[in-house]
């Protein structure tokens, strides 16, 4: 049995794993921003 397959199939997984992360990651600061801009965009509307 040849190792490679096994390395390859590794590197993947943790490529997807490192992948979705960065992605909620994203998600994350995109709500975040977001939400500044409704807190911004209220303050701005009462003065």
């Amino acid at each position: 049995m040849s190792l490679l397959p096994v390395f390859s199939q590794v590197l993947t997984l943790d490529a997807e794993v490192s992948d979705n992360a960065l992605n909620n990651i994203r998600k994350s600061t995109n709500e975040i921003l977001e939400e500044m801009k409704k807190i911004e965009q209220g303050r701005i509307s009462r003065y």
